[in-house]
């Protein structure tokens, strides 16, 4: 074989390989693979309960939402949904035209979506996530539970508006995790605003699913916008190198024209810039919809210009220069100066160019196989992946088919063509990938020495968090025996000091006896006896706040493993007083049911520590405390630990991020006796274990 039929064949084989690897990972990848759960949502409401087994899946939200134009509801639409909907949305959907609502016209207004989900209680479904992609153009979120409590914060895609001003359009992708635990449903209630783009709705269908999935789902997603943007980026500037070293050949700039144009397109569309914080306002909006407008037409020059460089031809040279060159320019020059409401209206010019370009390119690349061009045969498999993809995204836009965003994965077909043809100056370049691996292979060698390196560092510190724990409860012990003997001798004076004052008593004469000297002498004695009370007192009331920090270093340390022995929250309470006096002298305690004991399990003074941190952060942030109360929690599980709530009502509604700190400690502290400590609202409430699990109780 001779060294044109050695390349010929280097070409074909390695471009079929990388073509069918793409192929298969593309075929992985598309959105419409994903196996979904199949219940709708009828008339605002989506029942879960004909699913015995859910455990979290995937289930496409779509169907006819409850649908409130001109207005923003909250959780009194519950009823309303209830009772049947007045007025029904299908999603997906965008506003037409035809939706002249009070409120809702020619596609522009705002309004209010709502949905129930009910769930089977006998179930576990834990944490939850809604998640949807970028509504148009404005969008709230708010979940809540049974009794009209939310139950996670508000989400917000940009902030809805009832008119122009107020309206602050955000394209985003989100994910709103939220606990399920313990109700049988929950409503959802999104808000919609539109103003600034010829078309306003949900567009996407949203989903709910468990959170784990919503964000392995939501980050797979971003990986792969990520990584295929990374790879378009790298290969517009390695073509713009080419062509910097090589000026004479202008195929690799228009290349990476091309590829600068599906990525910026692509960038846009990931909401990159959005996702960093930037671009959230109404004139970030405008930009960025004007760069995805943009970014059509430039790939489009872009493509020809390509086409027409590597596979020569007269006529499509002309309309190059006609339709693709001429017509791009136009668009991109009328979408830089026209508004993103009146340029978006006009959708379909914008298509009309993609399509007459995809054809004729089309039939330039088969003119060019029936010439026998082998490397239009290439090319022109490729084409038609792409134009595949132009054509499922413009019918997704339409609204004709419920898949996704393709065509900048279908561009990586380019990449590999380029490969091939790059592939036949593959004697040229042996010796550079050969360079290149061993500087791979030396790079590897050293990040391998590194992770040992960090591996060894690691493992030191793990061993010195271990030897400084074992030495914390060797000194907490040392530390205890002494205090042990101290608290004896204490009591053992407190005793003797009494037998001693009555035997002091008993030996004086009656009082009728008494001269004044006497009286005086007594008088001195039992002043001594009480200076001597109060000084055992104090002693007593030390060494007692000394041996509780002992016993919560215990604690801390785990030098004595987990107790679990049952107390009553009197005894909290008293330990946390004999702790913080002062702290504790403005707050009484309220019990939900006052004639039943409040026993609980666990170590008194890891509670009374959890006490002092939230008081201790309460008084530090200058907040009032109206009320402590201990309430029961309802069971969740027959078989699960069941707990008190020990409930701290603030004067005000309480800001979350200055209690993470508090919160992260009292849940440390407490995580044996499976507790934690939440805010809601203007309640901070800390767990108190009240019944022990089945399996150890």
């Amino acid at each position: 074989m001779d060294l044109m039929g050695t390349r010929r064949f280097l070409v074909e084989t390695i471009g079929l390989r990388l073509l069918g690897a793409f192929l298969g990972l593309l075929a992985l990848l598309y959105p419409g693979q994903e196996g979904l759960a199949s219940p709708e949502v009828r008339a605002g409401h989506l029942d879960l309960r004909e699913l015995p087994r859910w455990s979290g899946d995937t289930i496409r939200l779509q169907g006819d939402w409850c649908f409130v134009p001109g207005r923003f509801v909250g959780a009194e639409i519950r009823s309303d949904v209830m009772n049947g909907c007045a007025l029904k949305q299908p999603v997906p959907r965008s506003w037409g035209r035809d939706d002249n609502l009070e409120g809702v016209r020619d596609g522009r207004g705002f309004g209010s979506y709502a949905m129930i989900v009910h769930l089977d209680g006998s179930q576990q479904t834990g944490q939850l996530a809604i998640r949807w992609e970028r509504a148009f153009s404005a969008l709230s979120a708010f979940i809540y539970g049974p009794s009209g409590e939310l139950l996670v914060d508000p989400v917000y895609q940009g902030r809805p508006g009832i008119d122009l001003e107020s309206s602050i359009p955000v394209l985003t992708n989100h994910v709103v995790p939220f606990s399920a635990r313990g109700i049988d449903h929950f409503l959802v209630v999104l808000h919609i605003s539109n103003f600034r783009y010829f078309s306003g709705g949900i567009w996407f269908t949203p989903s709910l699913s468990s959170a784990e999935t919503a964000q392995q789902t939501h980050l797979s997603g971003l990986l792969l916008d990520m990584v295929v943007f990374g790879i378009l980026v790298v290969v517009a500037l390695y073509h713009l190198i080419l062509y910097v070293q090589r000026r004479e050949d202008r195929t690799p700039l228009y290349f990476a024209l091309f590829c600068s144009g599906i990525a910026l397109r692509l960038g846009v569309m990931a909401h990159f810039i959005e996702s960093l914080g930037f671009a959230r306002t109404p004139e970030g909006f405008e930009v960025l919809m004007t760069l995805e407008y943009i970014t059509a037409p430039l790939a489009i020059i872009g493509a020809g210009l390509f086409l027409s460089e590597m596979m020569p031809s007269q006529w499509f040279k002309n309309l190059v220069n006609g339709w693709f060159l001429g017509g791009g320019i136009l668009l991109i020059a009328y979408t830089s100066i026209a508004p993103v409401l009146t340029f978006s209206s006009l959708t379909w010019i914008y298509e009309v160019h993609v399509a007459g370009a995809a054809l004729g390119g089309v039939l330039h690349l088969a003119q060019q196989v029936r010439e026998k061009n082998r490397v239009a045969r290439w090319v022109m498999v490729a084409f038609v992946v792409l134009v595949i993809g132009t054509v499922n995204d413009i019918a997704h836009i339409e609204g004709l088919v419920k898949t996704a965003h393709v065509a900048p994965y279908c561009f990586v077909v380019f990449v590999l063509i380029q490969s091939a043809i790059l592939a036949q100056n593959f004697a040229q370049t042996v010796e550079e990938k050969t360079s290149l691996s061993q500087r791979v292979l030396e790079q590897t060698a050293r990040l391998a020495e590194e992770t040992q390196l960090r591996a060894d560092a690691e493992h030191e510190l793990r061993l010195e968090l271990e030897a400084k724990v074992m030495l914390l409860g060797d000194a907490v012990h040392h530390l205890n025996n002494p205090l042990n003997h101290i608290q004896g001798v204490s009591r053992t004076l407190a005793e003797c000091h009494q037998e001693l004052m009555s035997q002091f008593e008993s030996m004086l004469p009656p009082e009728s006896e008494r001269d004044s000297m006497a009286d005086t002498i007594i008088s001195q004695f039992k002043e001594r006896f009480s200076e001597l009370d109060q000084s055992t007192g104090i002693l007593s009331s030390a060494v007692g706040r000394a041996s509780d920090t002992v016993t919560s270093l215990r604690v801390l340390s785990g030098v004595d493993g987990v107790s679990y022995e049952p107390t009553d929250f009197e005894t909290i309470w008293e330990g946390f007083r004999r702790r913080s006096p002062q702290l504790a002298m403005g707050y009484n305690m309220s019990f939900g049911n006052s004639d039943t004991v409040q026993r609980c399990h666990g170590s008194s003074v890891a509670y009374a520590i959890a006490i002092e941190l939230v008081l201790s952060n309460a008084e530090a942030l200058d907040l009032d405390v109206d009320s402590v109360s201990l309430m029961p929690l309802d069971s969740r599980n027959d078989g699960d630990p069941e707990f008190w709530a020990l409930q701290f009502v603030f004067d005000k509604p309480i800001d979350a991020a200055l209690w993470s700190r508090t919160c992260t400690a009292v849940g440390y502290l407490l995580r044996p006796y499976w507790c934690e400590a939440g805010i809601e609202g203007s309640v901070l409430s800390v767990e108190v274990l009240r019944k022990m699990p089945s399996l150890l109780s």
